[in-house]
């Protein structure tokens, strides 16, 4: 740890770090305990419901995933508190193990099913969005198997993007300055930030990027698809409305008329317009959610200071901090979508069946 006058950067001083990452932080964690609940809610229902459809068993994936990211999100919320607490009593105060270094570890952690989760999403999206352009060809194509198979390959890919940076980093007995004695404490290697600089184009620069742009693009076919159907809905709907009045008219039971009007509302939409409009809102919040990353990668390419070790590293931990905002809400806000947009989902909702 260096001192304040080491690591104000002009920009955000460390008073203003501590009480706003502070604020954050406790936003975050408020946020990501609600999301858990959610979450577990998600894997429940998805559970009673089955997995005879792909796309369940994928939804489960991901909510498993951002299950174990807001933990992660809790847990470092929780270190920062004690982190501040030293920090603010100038270290008078301290603990056995140094917070911070359990901060910076939750940090790494989290990206691990971060990561896994947004590739799950990049992956509904593709394989919805597959099955909507050429539904004879894949309708059956994204099986359970596949989706298993899928799964695996992107938490290796995310274990292996993030095990470089972590080999070089550790929490060890060391003497800790700031307390004036020997605790374990973060411990990084010089090497570390070589290491980081190659992963992060990878990882932090083409990941993202990349599912930004798939998604985009899945998310602009599904809601051309989505609207060609409900405006066929509609057309459909309104002769249906026409043939059972002439029925009527003509003196034929009125029976035809009523049940092709039942049959036919264009405001409610079949089981496939509910799968697409759930799909495209899910990518609508996740890219809503990860530009904020976006922003901080590409400032960084042409702001060199503006870096966790560099110029204005306050200012940096700072927005980093609302990016880590962001991916907990796109973590915890799925209950929603699927409660509004899957009526399997809400039928099997705990607090709505009477409703439903």
């Amino acid at each position: 740890m260096t001192t304040t006058s080491d690591t104000d950067d002009g920009l955000v001083t460390d008073e203003q770090y501590l009480l706003y990452e502070g604020l954050l932080s406790s936003t975050r964690a408020l946020i990501a305990a609600l999301g858990c609940m959610g979450n577990v809610i998600n894997i429940y229902i998805f559970l009673k419901l089955g997995f005879n459809e792909g796309m369940n068993l994928s939804l489960t994936l991901l909510s498993c995933f951002d299950l174990l990211y807001l933990v992660t999100v809790i847990s470092r919320s929780v270190s920062f508190v004690f982190f501040a607490y030293e920090r603010t009593h100038n270290w008078t105060m301290w603990f056995p193990v140094q917070p911070y270094a359990v901060y910076v570890f939750c940090v790494h952690a989290g990206r691990i099913p971060q990561a896994s989760s947004n590739l799950m999403t990049t992956f509904v999206a593709l394989a919805r969005c597959a099955s909507v352009a050429k539904p004879l060809q894949f309708k059956q194509t994204f099986s359970q198997q596949l989706t298993v198979i899928w799964a695996i390959i992107f938490v290796v890919f995310a274990v292996v993007s993030y095990l470089p940076v972590q080999v070089f980093m550790g929490i060890i007995p060391q003497f800790d300055q700031d307390v004036n004695l020997t605790r374990p404490a973060l411990w990084i290697s010089p090497r570390r930030k070589e290491v980081r600089d190659v992963v992060g184009v990878i990882r932090d620069a083409s990941l993202p990027l990349s599912t930004q742009l798939l998604i985009a693009v899945c998310v602009i076919l599904m809601t051309r698809r989505l609207k060609a159907s409900l405006k066929f809905r509609a057309v459909h709907s309104n002769y249906s409305i026409t043939y059972g009045i002439v029925n009527e008219i003509a003196g034929n039971s009125g029976t035809t008329a009523v049940t092709k009007l039942k049959g036919s509302s264009p405001t409610k939409p079949g089981k496939e317009l509910q799968v697409i409009q759930q799909v495209v809102l899910i990518c609508v919040v996740y890219i809503t959610c990860n530009t904020p990353t976006i922003f901080i990668n590409f400032t960084g390419l042409f702001v060199p200071e503006f870096s966790v070790d560099k110029k204005f590293r306050n200012l940096f931990q700072l927005v980093t901090g609302v990016k880590y905002l962001f991916q907990t809400i796109n973590a915890s806000i799925n209950i929603f979508v699927y409660h509004r947009y899957n009526s399997r989902y809400k039928r099997r909702f705990p607090f709505c069946r009477q409703h439903v």
